[in-house]
């Protein structure tokens, strides 16, 4: 999942407040008060990376899954799966059941920063 509206909407808002009160001469553009000096350099944090969650499936035959976003077959390594995706990442089992060759495992993958 991507930031939410109401989330970059906020973050919008932060930096065109700063950037206003900058212009106004509330804020020196290094982001202290403003002292009467302007070196003319704005501090600016990149924005948070984004996050995106999958649900992986992982067993013989897709069809018998539970719901989710990724398929693997049997005995694929889903860390593997996330670290060609993902900048960083944090795999959590959520489930696992019997059935054909090698059973099903449902893991979930937070992705920050996806490649």
């Amino acid at each position: 999942m991507l930031l939410t509206r109401a989330a970059l909407i906020a973050a919008i808002s932060i930096v065109v407040a700063n950037g206003v009160a900058c212009a106004q001469g509330a804020i020196a553009p290094n982001g202290n008060a403003n002292s009467g000096t302007n070196n003319g350099t704005m501090i600016v944090n990149p924005p948070p990376l984004p996050v995106v969650s999958y649900r992986v499936c992982s067993g013989e035959y897709e069809r018998a899954c539970q719901t989710h976003d990724a398929y693997l077959y049997c005995y694929a390594d889903v860390r593997s799966w996330a670290a060609d995706r993902c900048t960083s990442y944090t795999v959590q089992r959520v489930n696992t059941y019997g059935g054909n060759k090698c059973g099903y495992s449902i893991d979930a993958v937070i992705c920050t920063g996806p490649k």
